[in-house]
């Protein structure tokens, strides 16, 4: 019986994978939703929690290709209803807790609707900034529950602090500075005119934003450039890095193996046993 239900999950895991990885996007979406349904898991609460905490990992630390997240909303959308049906509110957020872009279209697309407890369980300022239309339209309907955790003052201060296109921003879900938009491009001529021009050193640290919803990056403040090339596989700029002798620490394999370059692999192979 165990046996049975790990090749089970084993297969859904696939499953999964083979949607997100390839082109072939139609294809490997009806193979999944027939998998699904040939297990029935639209009608067996504990089965469809799996997938969905499975496709909350996968969404969390999963390189983001083309369409990344869109496949992702496609699966979500087939199973609004029975998703809907079989948890509450709190439930859902708890799943998908801690992945704000997901989190972002589950409230928009209505699956959940913002209220205390999760203006509770975002209590960050980062948190805050992202989510603040959410919050300031629940605070305008419940202004004395909102006030024990945010104050109307404090939310007018946010609002000042939020820049141009901040919807599109936080629809796309990555750090908004030029340099770093330079990086997961891979444009390494436009990178290079840039840090001459503004005097930016190699080793310099990214600067973080509130627009950045990967958890694995969000959790660094010392992230550095050469890191941040490595987790997209920005070769290129990785490489012109390197030979201008940007420093290299061990932390470098943690990103390189997210970006699953062979070459940047290489580079740290070389380098990080070079200093053990």
């Amino acid at each position: 019986m165990i046996e049975l239900y790990l090749s089970y999950m084993k297969d859904m895991n696939q499953k999964l994978l083979d949607y997100l990885e390839n082109d072939k996007i139609e294809i490997h979406y009806q193979n999944l939703i027939e998998f699904n349904r040939h297990y029935d898991i639209q009608n067996k609460p504990n089965d469809l929690k799996i997938f969905l905490h499975l496709l909350h990992k996968i969404s969390k630390n999963h390189s983001r290709t083309q369409n990344f997240f869109e496949k992702i909303e496609k699966i979500l959308i087939y199973y609004k209803n029975d998703i809907q049906k079989y948890f509450s509110n709190s439930e859902i957020f708890n799943i998908f807790n801690h992945n704000i872009r997901i989190l972002l279209f589950l409230f928009k697309n209505q699956f959940i609707t913002f209220d205390e407890y999760i203006l509770k369980s975002i209590h960050s300022e980062k948190y805050f900034s992202y989510f603040l239309p959410e919050i300031n339209n629940f605070f305008q309907n419940n202004e004395n529950k909102c006030k024990k955790i945010l104050s109307e003052e404090e939310i007018g201060e946010l609002k000042k602090k939020l820049p141009n296109k901040y919807e599109a921003k936080r629809k796309i879900g990555e750090n908004d500075s030029y340099i770093c938009e330079l990086i997961r491009n891979d444009d390494v001529d436009e990178f290079i005119s840039y840090v001459n021009k503004n005097l930016i050193p190699l080793n310099s640290i990214i600067e973080k934003s509130i627009f950045e919803t990967n958890p694995m990056l969000i959790a660094n403040d010392n992230m550095t450039l050469i890191e941040y090339a490595a987790f997209f596989g920005s070769i290129q700029i990785l490489r012109y890095l390197y030979l201008n002798e940007a420093r290299i620490k061990s932390s470098l394999w943690f990103y390189s193996i997210h970006g699953n370059h062979p070459e940047i692999i290489d580079i740290c192979e070389k380098n990080i046993k070079s200093q053990e």
